[in-house]
């Protein structure tokens, strides 16, 4: 065992040659080797090299029970002696910070209980080095390996969340562009760009985690498409199939309350593209129990917006229509993936809910109580919206919100009829027969030309091929 924790070349020459006949000794006594390294020899150097042997040699035994008592012991002793470990390695080593970012990833692969022991300075050190202003962004790059175990040490206590989102808004605000289309296609800047946001949203998948989709939902939100859109979409698709209710509702919230937010602090644009291109696309993939449950906090909200009538100036009606927008989109998604009995019949936990705000409010007093108020409802407040229109002299982005406007409450309409009717003259009165909605959607005083783009054909089959592969 001296011989092991001996750091000179003839010492480790003798230890990698002789590896297989040491094993068994080695991951007997690990506990005992990685102390006296640390803290007798005080040789961070040696501890790593000695851990990173161990691991391998975990791999290569055949004594499974002897491998998890190793893997145990070389998780606890680190974890023992962090103070130690990190006291050896200052954040102005760059080069003893890649390795114990490293030797970490090795330890978290093998000891599954790593987050569940790790305290709140195990956060702290990795924190530091992704904020930190001197050390650069590919050394940051190799610490976000380690992202999702940090996301779970941080979900073990109630303040460390907070610390995590801090972190990470810190982090996106020393590298990230304000829009991704400023990097330039093949450039080394936009590939480091995209490997780390992907690392994002690849632990996005696998947790749900609340702090990750609102740094995604905020660095996203601020362009029309982001340059991983496609990316952000499929892994939207796949963390509503991999994760519980509970855990979904939670994250899907983030969302909500920028959207419903009243201080100011988000814009009409990114409320909107909050809507639908995070909280739309999950609530499409989402079972009809997590449906349930989101819209039942919700549907009181919603249903008042709707019945919220334009007043005051323009700045008072950006924010009544950005609601409206938001909310008939919500109600869209709703009618889309549920069936009539859901939200068109008597009984059912929504149309009960809706019948009682409706009644209680006086947005619907003609309400019969058979469980169609909700839509009936809605129905009746698109067909009145319609006649919403802007004044001459307002400012071009007040127009183009309008046109949002009406685009959403005519999407609505047609997933409300959808799913309530299946008579065909219906559906061309409530949906096609009035042919001066057009023009409210569509500016036409602008020239459209209609060609062949190669580009946004191949982003378009790209996005269908994702979809398509998940589904399976």
């Amino acid at each position: 065992i001296s011989t092991i924790c001996e750091d000179s070349r003839e010492h480790r020459s003798f230890v990698l040659k002789y590896r297989k006949q040491l094993s068994n000794l080695l991951l007997s006594n690990l506990s005992s080797i990685l102390s006296n390294v640390i803290e007798v020899k005080k040789s961070l150097k040696l501890f790593l090299r000695i851990g990173e042997l161990s691991i391998k040699l975990m791999s290569e035994t055949k004594n499974e029970k002897l491998a998890k008592q190793a893997a145990t012991a070389i998780g606890k002793v680190t974890l023992k002696n962090w103070m130690r470990i990190c006291e050896a390695c200052p954040l102005s080593q760059e080069g003893s910070i890649l390795q114990l970012i490293y030797y970490l990833i090795k330890v978290t692969s093998v000891f599954a209980t790593f987050h569940e022991e790790a305290g709140p300075e195990v956060l702290s050190w990795w924190c530091d080095i992704l904020q930190s202003t001197r050390i650069r962004l590919k050394v940051k790059h190799k610490a976000l390996a380690l992202l999702l175990t940090m996301e779970k040490v941080a979900s073990m206590k109630e303040e460390l969340p907070l610390k995590l989102k801090r972190c990470l808004i810190d982090f996106s605000s020393q590298h990230f562009p304000v829009k991704s289309l400023e990097l330039k296609e093949g450039t080394l800047e936009l590939n480091e760009y995209q490997s780390i946001f992907r690392i994002f949203l690849k632990v996005l998948e696998e947790r749900a985690s609340p702090v990750i989709f609102y740094l995604v939902l905020s660095v996203a939100c601020r362009e029309e498409e982001h340059v991983c859109e496609t990316d952000i979409q499929d892994s939207i698709f796949k963390m509503m199939n991999k994760n519980s209710t509970d855990v979904l509702v939670k994250t899907l919230n983030v969302a909500w309350e920028i959207f419903d937010e009243s201080s100011g602090e988000f814009s009409s644009n990114i409320k909107l593209a909050t809507v639908s291109r995070f909280l739309l696309p999950a609530l499409l993939s989402a079972s009809s129990h997590l449906i349930i449950v989101f819209y039942k906090e919700k549907l009181e909200r919603l249903l008042k917006v709707v019945g919220d009538i334009l007043r005051g100036g323009e700045e008072s009606k950006v924010k009544t229509l950005t609601s409206k927008c938001g909310s008939f989109l919500l109600f869209g998604a709703l009618y889309s993936k549920m069936d009539q009995a859901q939200v068109h019949s008597k009984g059912s936990e929504l149309t009960t809910l809706a019948a009682d705000v409706l009644r209680i409010s006086n947005l619907f007093p003609q309400g019969k109580g058979d469980g169609k108020e909700m839509s009936s409802f809605l129905v009746k407040s698109i067909t009145e919206s319609r006649k919403e229109t802007f004044q001459e002299g307002c400012s071009e982005d007040f127009k183009n919100l309008f046109r949002t406007f009406h685009c959403s409450i005519q999407n609505c309409m047609i997933s409300v009829i959808s799913c309530i009717q299946n008579i065909e003259k219906l559906y061309n009165h409530f949906i096609f027969k009035d042919g001066s909605i057009w023009a409210t959607i569509i500016d036409t005083e602008k020239e459209i030309k209609f060609e062949m783009e190669q580009e946004q054909l191949k982003t378009r089959r790209r996005q269908l091929v994702t979809i398509r592969q998940s589904a399976q």
